[in-house]
Formats: C-alpha cells, structure tokens, sequence
C-alpha cells in the first residue's frame, strides 16, 4: 500500500509540474482556444490505417529496443521501474499510475503538447519536432549521468528516448492532427510493458 500511496503522490506532483509551464505560458499570452485543446488533448479526427499501423510499429520498436536497453543496463537498479517487483493489486496499480499518467501524459504534455508546438508554431515543423526530440532525450540521459552508469548507456539512452520522441511528434502531428492522445497511449504502453519485465522477474 506504501509503493500505490507513494506513488499516487510523485504522479500529481510530477503533472502538476509538468502541466505548470505550458498553463502559465497560456494564461499569458491568452491564445483563442481552450488550454487542453492547445496542448493537443482533443480527439483524432480520422483514425486511418496509416496511423494505426505506424502506431503498432513505434510500439513494437519501441517496446523491444526500451527491452534490450535494459538488458544491458550496467546497474539495473537506477531505472525508475525497478520497483515495481511483483504482481500485488497495489503494484499493479502503481505501475499503471507511472506508466500512463506520471511519465506518458506528464512528459507529453510538457514535449510534444508544449515544446513541440511552441517551437514548431515559431520555426516550422522539422525544427519543432527536433528541438523537443533533443530535450526528451537530454532529459532522460541527464536523469543517468548522476548514477555514475556509465556516458556509453547514457548516450545509448539519449539517441533511443530522442528517436523516440522525433516517431511520437511525427505521428500526432502528421497523422492525428496535432492530438498527442497516440503517443500519450504509445508511451504509457511501453512503459508499462518494460515495467512488466521487471515484475516478472526477468530482470533483477
């Protein structure tokens, strides 16, 4: 019950946080249309097979090359998900706070809702989805380099976060029209399916 309470905690901290930059960036400058709407929470227009199946394929390459990565993580223990150790009702539920609100709806708000678009809105697409692309990656190789891991995993996880978080931008934007529901639900998938190989034991 500890791991569930504390968690509920760093997940309404961690979107709180998240949320806060692009709320205060809105209010200020008071764009023509409602906040969640600017983020990009608003529903696909046209779920095509196009998006379907390019969303599939990030999934799976996502899912395996997160897997391998931590594979051959050096010390395994630094990786957030390492808690979630066991099949319990409250660890599954915790896991499932993480994977989907805490780190996919919180990180895609504040990248692909927020930087991407901000950047993409002043300099055009490509150095939108870029920029965003960089940070993501900056993000969670930075988190690393305090664990004193290793710069060769770190910059492994640079290239495989920034990568991506270019395919997720690409595909609200491109293929959901502007909506980061998809990467929301693509990144709170992988999550939980890398946390699910640590609950299964597969990995100590």
């Amino acid at each position: 019950m500890n791991l569930l309470w504390n968690q509920l905690i760093s997940t309404i901290m961690q979107l709180w946080i998240f949320i806060a930059l692009p709320f205060i960036w809105w209010k200020w400058f008071k764009p023509p249309v409602h906040f969640s709407a600017w983020i990009g929470i608003k529903p696909v227009n046209h779920v095509t097979k196009k998006l379907v199946t390019t969303s599939l394929i990030t999934f799976v390459v996502f899912a395996l090359f997160g897997t391998a990565l931590i594979c051959v993580t050096p010390d395994s223990t630094v990786l957030a998900n390492t808690k979630f150790n066991n099949f319990k009702l409250t660890t599954v539920l915790a896991m499932l706070l993480y994977a989907f609100f805490q780190t996919a709806t919180a990180e895609e708000i504040l990248f692909r809702g927020f930087f991407a678009k901000r950047i993409q809105h002043k300099f055009g697409y490509f150095k939108g989805n870029l920029t965003q692309a960089i940070l993501f990656g900056a993000l969670h190789g930075g988190l690393l380099l305090a664990s004193h891991i290793g710069l060769i995993f770190v910059l492994l996880t640079f290239i495989f976060t920034s990568c991506i978080g270019f395919a997720f931008y690409y595909i609200d934007e491109k293929m959901a029209n502007g909506s980061i529901i998809p990467s929301i639900l693509l990144h709170g998938c992988a999550n939980a399916v890398s946390s699910l190989v640590f609950m299964s034991g597969l990995i100590i």
